[in-house]
């Protein structure tokens, strides 16, 4: 493949992918699962283990769907990738959702119900100081570097639109983590 083509078409993917999500309007997607385009659209060497969206630094992080506390892990500061992050594991999907680019994590590990404010946006880790926060689908507990996308899978299947308290889910659909009215364009 053409290297413009690894970037434009995951782009093309992403962009599709939020016109097309019931439940109201979607999130600024930055970067897509499979892309090898990064947050601040510059080419990236490997393909991207997650779904970057992004916001405003302090944005709630909510919790996908009902989940138990796996793990909160690493440190603000950039040598750590993921930098503060938050791994839930759903048993009805049998797989966790990994959290990463905290400015601050508030979950206690009690059952964790969709919709659950479990931490804030921010720029932790890896972020190129662009407020987002990484999210993945993983069957093995642990959140992965670009380039290696085995036991991870695209968010954006399972994801059927933005939080709604009202709305009836399946316990293996996810919703978007972040509130979508929050919605924050990029410049």
């Amino acid at each position: 493949m053409h290297n413009s083509a690894k970037v434009v078409l995951p782009l093309v993917v992403s962009l599709v992918l939020s016109a097309c999500v019931t439940g109201g309007t979607s999130p600024d997607i930055l970067s897509g699962w499979g892309s090898f385009s990064g947050v601040d659209g510059r080419s990236r060497n490997d393909a991207h283990s997650g779904l970057d969206i992004g916001g405003r630094d302090g944005t709630p992080i909510l919790a996908a769907t009902d989940a138990t506390l796996h793990k909160v892990r690493g440190s603000k500061t950039r040598a750590e990738g993921c930098g503060l992050g938050i791994a839930l594991f759903h048993p009805a999907l049998n797989r966790w959702t990994v959290y990463c680019h905290l400015s601050r994590s508030i979950v206690k590990d009690m059952p964790i119900k969709r919709g659950q404010v479990i931490g804030y946006m921010g720029t932790s880790g890896r972020s190129i100081d662009i407020p987002h926060v990484h999210f993945e689908v993983v069957s093995d507990g642990k959140s992965h570097r670009s380039g290696d996308l085995k036991n991870t899978e695209d968010p954006a299947n399972l994801i059927v639109g933005c939080y709604d308290r009202n709305r009836t889910y399946s316990d293996t659909q996810l919703s978007y983590p972040v509130p979508c009215e929050d919605k924050v364009f990029k410049k």
